[in-house]
Order: C-alpha cells, then sequence, then structure tokens
C-alpha cells in the first residue's frame, strides 16, 4: 500500500512512525536506540519552528557578541555552532 512500509513483519504508516514512540532492538531484544514520536497536536510544528528560530537568533547574536570561539563554528563535522560539553572517558577522539 501506498505510504506504508513493511518492517520487521509489522506495518505502520508514516504518520504513525512520526507520532507514536519505537523502539530500535538488536537481534538479542536488547534496546540499541529509540525514536522518540511527537505529539498528537496540530500546534506542535508550531512549536518547533518557534524553538528553531529562538535558537538561530541566539547564534546569530553569539557571533555578533564574538561570544563563540573559531573552532567551535567550523570543524571536522561541518560549518556550524557545535559545542562540546559532557564528560570523556579514554581520552576520546584525537582526529
Amino acid at each position: 500500500m501506498a505510504g506504508e512500509t513493511r518492517v520487521f513483519n509489522s506495518k505502520f504508516s508514516l504518520t504513525n512512525l512520526l507520532r507514536k514512540t519505537r523502539l530500535i532492538l538488536d537481534k538479542e531484544g536488547r534496546i540499541i536506540a529509540v525514536l522518540v514520536g511527537q505529539p498528537d497536536d496540530p500546534k506542535w510544528i508550531d512549536v518547533v519552528g518557534d524553538a528553531a528560530e529562538v535558537m538561530q537568533e541566539v547564534q546569530r547574536l553569539g557571533i555578533d557578541m564574538e561570544l563563540f570561539a573559531d573552532k567551535n563554528l567550523r570543524h571536522r563535522r561541518g560549518e556550524f555552532l557545535a559545542i562540546p560539553v559532557g564528560v570523556s572517558f579514554g581520552g576520546g577522539q584525537t582526529v
């Protein structure tokens, strides 16, 4: 059927995929990833759009005020803002 895909013997539509949380399991049934669905709310796309606009404006202001190091704006993953944070074990990647 159009708009449906068969995966692991179960049918789901693209709309259902976006709205429902799906678990990605390995062959032993362990959860290795989760696709988190979106709320069933017609205003959700506006909420997400507004949040994206705010984040873009914060980035523009940060660049204008020179708050970000050049290495955070241009790096091995491309030319976009990425600020590394978190805990690293074993020294992390060096290249």
